[in-house]
């Protein structure tokens, strides 16, 4: 055991050091690395007793800590503040790289005063909302109600914030909050996206998570993902869709869970989203609600969709389009669809959702086909697979219908990615279109199709998807172990992919906990449209 010069901090609404009663250090090494951990005691007997605190932890050698909170005093519930108090804070990627929208949630109105955000550049321990120092407002937020169709019709304020006119590729400390009620979040970190790729630069390497089908109650990826947002080594999250299991459940209450589980990730990282078969209760209105930040289509007709209807407590509302848009992250543009239009009853208030779905698609990707120069990579996230093999009914019927709808606007835009999930297992596949493989991962031929649905499902019991049918020509690699995706773009032509093991429960997984099981480096030197469909046909194939 060592002493070192680490402290504990405690506040109430004027932030003062407490006298510690005791702290101690303790050093050690496993696997090689070694931790020291840091434990204090503070004496609270003689502080008020309905008193709500928040700390910090760190020195003044070594930097602070994030301001956390020491629970929720009982007192205080009935308090406005404590009734006005951010819970969901997540954020998403904006339409350039110099902007981010920010979303969080308060069970009330709280009408005395306005949702903002403020921010300031660089890591801080604490922004003072008050006195002279006050940091500047950066944004006022766009406060929508979202009334839940269930028994008890329960209601929650929305607010969005879009942040403009950012640096980019630079990390910034906010809160966000209302200030009348002195009601504010804990600071966070995050960090704005890369400059725009210019020819003959050296261009940023980008990292990003994919995870997919992910419960409240068998989150078994979170807490590794967590970890890693955490040091700083992530850039952005991209989810394939399927979330809470189900956001709508109990009035609600599993979607909060859920998103509470998921704030300390996606307030310091964007949080990208796709939707998925386990949204679409009441035409999806919890997902379209719940991620309204994503950066909806500036096309005309396209910017909104209908959602609800579809129970007596249930209007019709109008919400932005987070169903099916795109957007550009360095090197990278994402174009996300939704498979599940073609599989749940929608309503066609403003035209035909998959004619207007189909033809978006078509048009955004010969648009980012012809910036190929800025964005090489072209990445499309839907939540379905067009190729598994997990079983008959999902990788037949199903898989095939999709393959009818996307695969040659795939082929001849020439995406070179296609990441989905619905199969609660991991399944890797080589170039493959038309069920034929050129199984490259150099110069691919067609897309790459991945399956990442394995972060952790739960529904009446924890499920890991096996698979019913033999491997195809076409398989790479596939597991059915708990975990998820990392993507590193490392330049315009090379793009690193691994599947992390995160199944510390199963016995099939015993030793490979944290281990990376699939690593593969794809490399694209001849990035745009792949041949033509017809001469592709008469390609010699394996």
């Amino acid at each position: 055991m060592i002493e070192v010069p680490h402290s504990l901090t405690l506040g109430a609404r004027v932030p003062m050091w407490l006298p510690e009663l005791s702290k101690k250090a303790m050093t050690y090494t496993a696997e090689e690395a070694t931790f020291t951990t840091h434990t204090a005691f503070i004496d609270l007997s003689k502080e008020n007793k309905d008193a709500g605190f928040e700390f910090i932890v760190g020195s003044v050698y070594h930097g602070w800590s994030a301001t956390h909170r020491l629970g929720i005093s009982t007192p205080f519930r009935g308090d406005a503040s404590e009734r006005c108090r951010p819970k969901h804070v997540h954020t998403a990627y904006g339409h350039t790289a110099g902007s981010l929208a920010v979303q969080w949630m308060t069970k009330e109105f709280c009408g005395e005063g306005t949702a903002q955000i403020q921010m300031i550049e660089g890591y801080h321990a604490r922004i003072e909302t008050e006195g002279p120092n006050m940091t500047p407002v950066v944004a006022w937020a766009n406060s929508t109600l979202f009334e839940d169709d269930g028994e008890k019709q329960s209601k929650r304020w929305l607010h969005v914030v879009r942040l403009n006119g950012l640096k980019v590729d630079t990390r910034y400390t906010y809160v966000v909050g209302n200030a009348h009620y002195a009601s504010w979040s804990i600071p966070y970190v995050t960090k704005t996206g890369p400059a725009p790729f210019v020819l003959g630069e050296n261009p940023k390497v980008i990292r990003f998570l994919i995870t997919g089908d992910i419960g409240y109650q068998n989150a078994a990826a979170l807490p590794m993902m967590q970890a890693e947002v955490a040091e700083g080594v992530v850039d952005g999250v991209v989810s394939v869709g399927d979330y809470a299991y189900d956001l709508n459940m109990m009035n609600g209450h599993v979607g909060d869970i859920f998103m509470q589980e998921l704030e300390p990730i996606a307030a310091s990282v964007p949080f990208m989203v796709c939707p998925g078969n386990h949204e679409m209760h009441n035409m999806f209105s919890h997902y379209s609600h719940r991620f309204r930040l994503m950066p909806n289509n500036e096309n005309e007709g396209l910017q909104t969709v209908h959602v609800g209807g579809r129970s007596k407590n249930a209007k019709l509302e109008e919400v932005p389009n987070n169903w099916f848009y795109s957007f550009d992250v360095g090197l990278v543009h994402f174009a996300i669809i939704s498979t599940e239009i073609y599989f749940k009853k929608t309503f066609d208030v403003d035209g035909n959702l998959k004619v207007r779905q189909e033809a978006w698609l078509e048009s955004d990707l010969a648009k980012a086909n012809k910036n190929r120069k800025q964005t090489p990579w072209l990445v499309v996230i839907g939540h379905r697979p067009m190729y598994c093999t997990s079983d008959d009914t999902n990788c037949g019927v199903k898989a095939a219908f999709l393959r009818d709808k996307f695969e040659d606007k795939f082929f001849v835009h020439g995406v070179d990615l296609y990441l989905c999930g619905h199969q609660h297992n991991y399944e890797r596949a080589f170039d493959v279109y038309k069920s034929q493989t050129w199984k490259r991962t150099r110069n691919m031929r067609a897309t790459t199709h991945i399956l990442t649905g394995a972060s952790g499902q739960y529904l009446t019991s924890i499920m890991r998807k096996s698979f019913e049918k033999p491997s195809a020509i076409w398989d790479a690699f596939r597991n059915s172990i708990f975990g998820y995706s990392r993507m590193e773009i490392v330049n315009a032509t090379h793009l690193h992919w691994q599947q992390i093991e995160a199944d510390l429960e199963n016995p099939a997984a015993r030793g490979k906990f944290g281990q990376v099981v699939d690593d593969v480096w794809l490399v694209q030197e001849k990035h745009g449209a792949f041949a033509s469909v017809e001469a592709a046909a008469e390609t010699t194939l394996r």
